[in-house]
């Protein structure tokens, strides 16, 4: 929907060449011609801009990570228009072509507000939510073609004004050469920031290609017009200011454009040939890879080769808890900050970097009844699409358990059409309010089978969590446990790490988190892994506490070491996305020697863990 504007952006480009090749001088039915192109242009572009803003403003539920450089597609059109009608508008009588140079200054003003506008949230989007996926990371070029056209449109128009305005509006005929003088200002100010725009991009590459090679798509074609366009708006400062300078420049540009251009004409007939380049993910940014299935559904290792994202859907009526407990395992707030929170809003989006490759995209779904009716109804298949877990968050507290199961039926209904290999939880959440353990088993257990009733073609695991124990970190380190792909190869590579170094326990927690990824032990006792869990749940919970305390006290948290007569007890930063913990009994083994052990595994983990 976004490249409707580039049919705008075509006509204007023929409109520019009837003026620039003088084709305007050598026959007049190619001036009116190109003149009325240009009105159609101008039309188009005023449609494609206003009507795809109204809806995505009223029509679509976008997320703030969906937002990509193509965004700015939506103002090119217009400064596009503006440009290519200031070079038409030389050739035309003057009161046409005042006419002309009046709406191009219009079409200016209107396209520099919407790319100002998008370029806020894209830097937004950027900052919060680091760059987009690595097969469309080459979209960071776009911004600057709208940009450049700014202040190609600009030095244009207040050039063909400078000759216009004196003889149609003799009265105030110095406005001319103003605006000429503030055409060449705007062009200098829009060429320092197509510069700061283009290094931008150059590093978002580099930094993409460091971690692993970028594959061709058809995003590649991205960098030729705002490449091109840059070009452009260098050569006209070149020719106005007659400075050296922008004419290195400008060979510069030009040069590597033509090698850009033939290198992706000879790898797109390549692409073509094989079908390589077909059902790659497209310049929006949305997942229409190949390892989406029809359904909706998608594989998670396939996802993460691809560059895409594990979408996590938190589900639940409002006052449930969601973000509650969102923020606390995610965003290092204490049980009491949640205090203040207020009800979310629509859809709240945050993506998560979890061991390493594995991005979690959580969707945090208010549970107002507005909200709800319109997930389950306008906005199913965007809600629901695409899902690799739903956690469902039951309230203890609810004074309707019928509606709450009704709800749930309806999610699950929405889940099976869009997403029928999701894995779905759902969280007996508040359990605080029952002071007994045994009730809080019994409570949890009547959850379980009242859900395993309804749930034909999942099987969802049930947890009773609470914000004031371990409990919410025990379910969390389950879900994602099951998320990460190689756990298996990990915790067997840990087993041979802890015989070797003759250790009783070690746990890996997740850094950010202080989750528990896996643990092994020499566990004699039936269920005494279980209760080992429980065991690193608290001490999760613990550190993550204490953590930050030590944040708040400015005080850099980097290890914990404990010795007594009945074991050593040591917790390292392990690898870039985890902690280890080690425990030893064995008096005869030095600490010294525990931790040489955890330094020489750490290259070895770095390469099965990040």
């Amino acid at each position: 929907m976004l490249h409707y504007g580039a049919i705008s952006m075509a006509m204007g480009t023929v409109v520019t060449g009837i003026g620039s090749y003088q084709f305007a001088l050598t026959s007049v039915a190619a001036l009116y011609i190109g003149w009325g192109l240009w009105w159609i242009s101008v039309a188009l572009a005023a449609i494609s801009s206003v009507l795809l803003v109204y809806l995505l403003v009223s029509k679509q539920t976008k997320s703030i990570e969906s937002v990509t450089g193509a965004w700015l597609l939506l103002a090119a059109p217009l400064t596009v228009c503006a440009a290519s009608g200031a070079t038409i508008a030389e050739y035309l009588p003057t009161n046409l072509a005042l006419t002309t140079i009046v709406a191009g200054y219009f079409l200016l003003g209107a396209g520099m507000a919407l790319t100002c506008c998008l370029l806020v949230l894209y830097v937004h989007r950027i900052t919060v939510y680091k760059l987009p996926a690595r097969d469309i990371v080459l979209t960071s070029f776009i911004p600057l073609g709208p940009i450049s056209q700014i202040g190609v449109a600009s030095i244009t128009l207040g050039r063909i004004a400078q000759e216009v305005v004196p003889t149609a509006l003799p009265h105030i005929e110095a406005l001319g050469a103003a605006m000429f003088y503030v055409g060449i200002i705007g062009a200098l100010a829009s060429w320092g920031c197509a510069l700061f725009a283009l290094a931008h991009a150059v590093f978002s590459v580099v930094y993409e290609q460091r971690s692993s090679r970028i594959p061709f798509t058809i995003s590649w074609w991205a960098l030729v017009f705002p490449i091109g366009v840059f070009s452009r708006l260098t050569v006209d400062l070149s020719q106005t200011m007659q400075l050296g300078f922008f004419k290195v420049v400008h060979l510069m540009l030009v040069t590597a454009l033509f090698a850009l251009w033939l290198f992706n004409m000879v790898r797109t007939a390549v692409g073509v040939w094989t079908g390589s380049i077909f059902g790659i993910s497209e310049l929006t940014g949305d997942c229409k890879c190949c390892a989406c299935k029809g359904d909706g559904t998608q594989k998670p290792e396939e996802a993460r080769a691809s560059g895409c994202e594990d979408k996590l859907v938190i589900m639940g009526k409002s006052g449930a808890g969601k973000t509650s407990m969102r923020l606390l395992i995610f965003s290092n707030y204490t049980a009491n900050d949640t205090r203040r929170l207020g009800a979310t809003i629509d859809v709240e989006h945050s993506t998560v970097q979890f061991m390493g490759d594995l991005n979690l995209n959580i969707w945090d779904c208010g549970g107002q009844h507005k909200y709800l009716d319109n997930y389950l109804n306008e906005q199913k298949e965007n809600i629901f699409g695409n899902v690799e877990v739903l956690i469902y968050v039951f309230d203890l507290e609810t004074t309707n358990k019928d509606s709450e199961y009704v709800l749930y039926d309806e999610c699950l209904h929405s889940l099976a059409t869009y997403s029928r290999e999701a894995k779905v939880y759902c969280l007996v959440h508040k359990m605080d309010k029952i002071p007994d353990a045994e009730q809080k088993a019994h409570t949890v257990e009547q959850y379980r089978r009242a859900l395993a009733k309804r749930s034909d073609l999942f099987k969802p695991e049930v947890f009773g969590t609470s914000i004031w124990d371990y409990t919410l970190y025990h379910a969390w380190s389950q879900i994602v446990y099951k998320l990460v792909p190689n756990m298996a190869t990990i915790e067997r590579h840990l087993s041979s790490f802890r015989q070797l170094s003759e250790a009783c326990e070690v746990v890996l927690f997740e850094r950010a988190t202080f989750l528990v990824v896996c643990s092994v032990g020499a566990w004699e006792q039936a269920g005494a892994a279980a209760q080992a869990l429980d065991k690193y749940m608290s001490v999760s919970q613990s550190i993550k506490t204490y953590r930050y305390t030590c944040g708040q006290m400015q005080l850099p948290f980097q290890n914990i070491e404990m010795r007594n007569k009945r074991y050593s007890l040591f917790i390292e930063p392990f690898t870039k996305s985890t902690y280890i913990l080690v425990v030893t009994t064995d008096a005869d083994v030095e600490p010294a020697v525990t931790k040489a052990n955890i330094n020489a595994a750490r290259q070895h983990f770095a390469r099965l863990a990040d």
